[in-house]
């Protein structure tokens, strides 16, 4: 992990995105999410996107607030902690848009940090 030290970009990520945009596949949760991202009430939802709605709520919260946890994110993604919460913004939008999980408001707890 040498591109950390020295400032450089991470080729592996890069190579992936790169792949990802050439091969235009599928991800392969892509019917999972799509029926996600169709249904309009909770009980259309299959369990498992919900419950990954609501822990990246909770890791949303948490490292937000957590300065020095963000490096654990950043290291085991390989992401710089702004690109992760770009993701989960995109993924938490719950607009119905096709990078949202949902396309309605889950019923979430109230941020401690409001």
């Amino acid at each position: 992990r040498h591109y950390h030290q020295h400032g450089g970009t991470n080729p592996r990520r890069n190579n992936v995105i790169e792949d990802r945009q050439q091969d235009k596949e599928k991800p392969k949760n892509y019917d999972l999410i799509t029926a996600a991202s169709s249904s309009s009430t909770i009980s259309n939802t299959p369990i498992t996107i919900l419950n990954f709605r609501e822990l990246l709520w909770f890791w949303k919260e948490y490292y937000t607030h957590r300065g020095k946890d963000r490096l654990s994110i950043e290291f085991s993604s390989h992401l710089r902690f702004e690109e992760w919460q770009s993701v989960v913004k995109l993924l938490c939008a719950d607009d119905g848009s096709s990078t949202a999980l949902l396309s309605f408001r889950p019923s979430l707890p109230r941020s401690p940090y409001e």
